[in-house]
């Protein structure tokens, strides 16, 4: 028969800075892990460990199916909007109790990816037009005239960001590793505007790794650098504008799995690849994290 324990004082444990740990046996555990850590978070200052804080429900609307994408869009004046979607049917908002449509019959099955540009959010979703909102009117940029006004014909891609003054567009659907760009000035060296139906020629694109049997998956600022993520690999766009501009692979050995798992903070990107999690300094990535995917998986059917 085992043993008695001999009398120990309790051991109060503070420190949990190491967080999740389901690789090490429980005799082995170092004591700042733990293999059972449900809706905690680790407070980085500390490395404390703290429950998640839980949610309200604000409001609803029977309008949407489901809703899997928000943006919220301030404006220089101070006003404030959020654009809500199911991904078919998109809605505007100021207080989340009185709804606006702004656009329904959009393909189901693209999420809508967003950036803020000066005023307006720009909207796209590699499928559909992209478009424009400024809290009060859409205006669609497919190359076609509305109410006298001419709006550019804007690459359908699935990624969006703002740099450099210009908007920036990713895995279209010409080319799933094509990155457009608009233009600052028009052929006679006049400053306009993003929306502007001058300011996407057809020559302002980069390849990012062209022909090498991978696609585009997302697409973010880090250390004012626009870099553009793959499948396996990621590309730093440099130069000043377009007659410099160029794509680099970075020393990076990995990618992204998708645009929505690409996380900035503390002048690191932290992403979700096939084994696990990367932290990308702007040149090279560091996994810190095992692909937690089947943990979560056995957890849920644990506690169904």
């Amino acid at each position: 028969m085992a043993a008695e324990l001999p009398d120990t004082p309790p051991e109060t444990v503070e420190d949990f800075s190491g967080g999740w740990n389901t690789n090490t046996v429980p005799d082995k555990l170092p004591p700042n892990t733990s293999p059972v850590i449900y809706n905690m978070k680790v407070d980085k200052k500390r490395g404390a460990g703290k429950t998640r804080d839980g949610f309200d429900t604000v409001v609803t609307t029977n309008t949407l199916s489901k809703i899997n994408f928000i943006a919220r869009i301030e404006k220089s004046s101070g006003d404030i909007c959020f654009v809500v979607s199911d991904s078919s049917i998109t809605l505007g908002t100021i207080d989340f109790v009185t709804f606006t449509t702004l656009r329904t019959t959009q393909t189901a099955t693209a999420v809508l990816n967003f950036t803020q540009v000066r005023d307006k959010g720009w909207f796209s979703n590699g499928s559909d037009e992209v478009w424009t909102y400024d809290c009060s009117t859409v205006t669609v940029l497919d190359g076609k005239t509305y109410s006298g006004l001419v709006t550019p014909n804007v690459p359908r891609g699935k990624f969006l960001e703002f740099d450099q003054e210009r908007v920036w567009v990713y895995n279209s659907t010409d080319s799933p590793s094509r990155l457009y760009f608009s233009a600052l000035t028009d052929t006679n060296a006049v400053a306009i505007t993003p929306d502007d139906f001058r300011a996407w020629p057809v020559t302002n694109a980069l390849d990012v790794g062209q022909g090498d049997g991978d696609v585009g998956t997302g697409l973010f600022v880090l250390q004012r650098q626009l870099h553009a993520t793959k499948q396996r690999s990621i590309f730093t766009r440099f130069g000043t504008d377009e007659f410099t501009y160029y794509m680099r692979r970075t020393n990076s050995k990995n990618g992204a799995a998708s645009d929505d798992s690409i996380a900035i903070g503390d002048n690191l990107a932290y992403m979700q690849d096939r084994d696990g999690i990367h932290a990308f300094d702007g040149d090279q990535s560091v996994r810190i994290s095992d692909d937690i995917k089947d943990e979560i998986l056995k957890r849920d059917r644990k506690h169904r």
